[in-house]
């Protein structure tokens, strides 16, 4: 299984349903936010660097911490502005904004 945040979010997604994930089960958690837009009109490209966008990341991270998952997590970024970045650039600034969001919540390496 894989928690992506935008989709949990997205998809009325429960945190009493991450409650009952096991976490030997969580293959990965893609950690992601979008724009403040309806949820009927989230796609791919209106998604945002974690921590810019609406979605309740912290509680997200809170409620996985809680079930004990310390697994990997990766970012899944669609949106079309961020291709025109120099590639460095993205991976630094979406390493800054995934440190700022897990920290609180995990040990990073």
């Amino acid at each position: 299984m894989v928690l992506d945040a935008a989709h949990f979010y997205g998809g009325g997604g429960l945190f009493s349903e991450i409650e009952q994930i096991n976490p030997a089960h969580l293959f990965a958690f893609h950690l992601d936010d979008v724009e403040d837009t309806p949820k009927e009109e989230i796609t791919d490209a209106t998604r945002l660097l974690p921590g810019l966008g609406v979605v309740p990341l912290g509680e997200i991270c809170a409620y996985l911490q809680g079930i004990g998952y310390d697994g990997p997590c990766s970012i899944e970024l669609f949106r079309p502005e961020y291709w025109e970045w120099d590639p460095k650039e993205v991976a630094v600034r979406t390493r800054e904004a995934a440190i700022k969001v897990l920290a609180p919540y995990f040990e990073l390496e």
